[in-house]
């Protein structure tokens, strides 16, 4: 069944052609009660509504649609939900999937929060801001973890979400995020972003700054992700980083598999918050295991380019990516075990052009412009770059540097006059006797043949969940079984 509802200032045909009429005063309780009827279709015209007009059936200002529900508007600046007084949120219950939200804007304290399989978001823009350059204190108001948020609990599978040209800009904390209510750890399965932004994400509100994490895309937050494409999406000036999952430590176990990144661009990231936050990610893509980008973009974010904290083997592909005038162009950390990066360039990086410590590495880095002071490439070093620059962990930082780590196997570095390899690459002292330089070469830009082609991206497919055990099959065909359980212990970064 459809339902077309009018705004109060809509044309007088329209209003004539509509089943409910809003007046301004009672616009949100209104649409509320037909949304949660299951399986009707919901037609919002062009205009602005009072998302604070009135309570939903239950009390309180959370639109929860009933299952198969699809609520359309006019389109993002058309139809307009404006909560200027107090939050407002969509929520889609764990008992409503199927759900479909677009075409429409929500301004001011406005969110929406999901909980169920099936959900599908298109055309939808949110601005936590009534003014374009404010950010509305959505912490004194109840919080916001971002403004498209995915939530499950422990022991939950969502599965088969989908952003597609959605907008988060000037978000109060995250633009996107999955993640865990309280402890546990739920699992996130196909999730697709496509043709999403994230603009401005992070308010620097959360704890004064100081404990606010906020990313563009917070991809995985406390849980398991298995099975990601993210697709011609964009993170602008995020308060930490553009695209972010968050990883494993202890108390804080995280599972990925079948991570695609593709034609995205992370820009400017981490350069409002500067070394206010305790921590500082700050980087375009901060990523973990099991993930490939192909064509993706990074330019002038605080950190790096690209960060890898590689812990698992032979699963992470970069291919044709770039970077240009972040500090760091590409970071490895940890365990880099066979990672691939091939025709990938670094243009005017500021601190390092590569920075890393592997294990079987196959590497092909293109050095432009470099604009550091000391050599564009250290390797056999894993300092935890989030602690560089951070008053708070001095001490930390100091440790990581101590520790000697390994580099090995291949290393082409494309630069555009030949130079020795001592010009270019230096080593971490602790490292010196861990650090293979036999498969370093120099390779002049102007010079070289044809280029091998970029390896194919290593999949990894995740088998049934059952009794919160997952099996992830290698691209060589081992098989890793892993219990989706996170250990007891307290949810912090670090």
């Amino acid at each position: 069944m459809t339902i077309i509802i009018s705004q109060k200032n809509c044309p007088v045909p329209e209003k004539n052609n509509a089943d409910i009429v809003l007046d301004g005063e009672t616009d949100f309780a209104k649409i509320a009660a037909e949304a949660g009827k299951p399986d009707r279709c919901i037609k919002i015209l062009a205009g602005t509504l009072n998302g604070n007009g009135g309570f939903a059936p239950d009390g309180s200002r959370y639109l929860r649609p009933g299952p198969g529900v699809t609520i359309m508007g006019a389109g993002p600046g058309q139809t307009i939900i404006e909560a200027a007084g107090s939050p407002c949120r969509i929520e889609i219950p764990e008992t409503s999937p199927g759900v479909t939200l677009g075409g429409f804007s929500g301004v001011g304290y406005f969110g929406i929060q999901n909980y169920a399989s099936r959900f599908t978001c298109e055309d939808v823009e949110i601005a936590h801001t009534l003014d374009g350059r404010t950010y509305l204190p959505f912490g004194k108001a109840g919080g916001c973890t971002a403004a498209f948020m995915n939530w499950g609990r422990d022991g939950q599978v969502l599965s088969d979400l989908v952003y597609r040209r959605c907008t988060a800009r000037m978000a109060y904390h995250h633009g996107f995020s999955c993640n865990t209510t309280g402890a546990g750890a739920a699992t996130f399965q196909r999730v697709t972003f496509e043709e999403c932004q994230a603009i401005a994400c992070g308010s620097g509100q959360e704890g004064d700054g100081v404990r606010d994490w906020s990313c563009g895309f917070d991809l995985i937050d406390t849980g398991h992700l298995l099975g990601l494409t993210v697709r011609k999406c964009r993170a602008f000036d995020s308060w930490q980083s553009g695209f972010h999952t968050d990883g494993s430590w202890e108390g804080h176990e995280q599972r990925t598999a079948d991570l695609l990144f593709e034609d995205c661009v992370s820009e400017g990231n981490g350069q409002r918050s500067g070394t206010t936050p305790a921590e500082l990610y700050q980087c375009g893509y901060y990523l973990q295991d099991h993930v490939t980008l192909n064509r993706c973009q990074a330019k002038g974010n605080r950190k790096a380019g690209y960060l890898f904290k590689n812990e698992r083997p032979k699963s992470v592909v970069l291919a044709s990516c770039s970077d240009d005038g972040s500090a760091y162009g590409l970071v490895i950390e940890y365990g880099g075990v066979g990672i691939i990066a091939r025709q990938f360039v670094s243009t005017g990086a500021t601190r390092r052009a590569l920075q890393a410590t592997a294990i079987d590495a196959d590497l092909e880095i293109g050095i432009v412009n470099f604009a550091g002071d000391g050599r564009p490439v250290l390797l056999g070093i894993t300092e935890r770059l989030d602690f560089v620059d951070a008053p708070a962990h001095a001490a930390d930082l100091a440790r990581y540097r101590a520790i000697g780590r390994p580099f090995s196997r291949s290393l082409i570095l494309e630069v555009p006059a030949s130079v020795p390899i001592s010009d270019l690459v230096e080593v971490h002292p602790p490292s010196a006797s861990a650090v293979d330089l036999s498969g370093v070469t120099v390779r002049v830009r102007e010079d070289f043949g044809p280029r091998p082609p970029v390896p194919p991206a290593p999949v990894v497919t995740a088998g049934p969940i059952s009794g919160g055990v997952v099996s992830l099959t290698m691209a060589d065909g081992e098989v890793e079984v892993y219990e989706l359980v996170r250990q007891a212990g307290v949810n912090r970064r670090g």
